[in-house]
């Protein structure tokens, strides 16, 4: 499905960017939250790339934190730049018991 696109870059250039660009692919997707394209991660993959488990995945996108987006083959994802911003603002947790120091 191909949507033509016109966006202002910046008020201060007066450019715009204008064309037909593919807005779903099977990694790709329109963010309506974020209101831009990203790309898409499974569940699984956004766990691995910032160390933590599925459950914690699906935790933080049913309170809303990460954005949910469905695939064009109907499969659940998560909007990467959602992913990254929550994990930026996200405090250090301790991993152990152990006393530092």
């Amino acid at each position: 499905m191909l949507v033509e696109l016109r966006e202002t870059s910046s008020s201060l250039s007066g450019r715009q960017i204008s064309g037909s660009f593919p807005l779903r692919r099977s990694h790709f997707a329109f963010c309506p939250v974020c209101d831009k394209g990203v790309e898409l991660y499974d569940f699984e993959v956004s766990a691995q790339t910032f160390n933590t488990d599925v459950q914690d995945i699906g935790s933080l996108a049913r309170r809303g934190d990460l954005h949910r987006l469905h695939t064009i083959y109907g499969e659940v994802m998560i909007c990467s730049d959602s992913l990254f911003t929550c994990f930026e603002r996200r405090q250090t947790r301790i991993l152990t018991d152990l006393p530092i120091g």
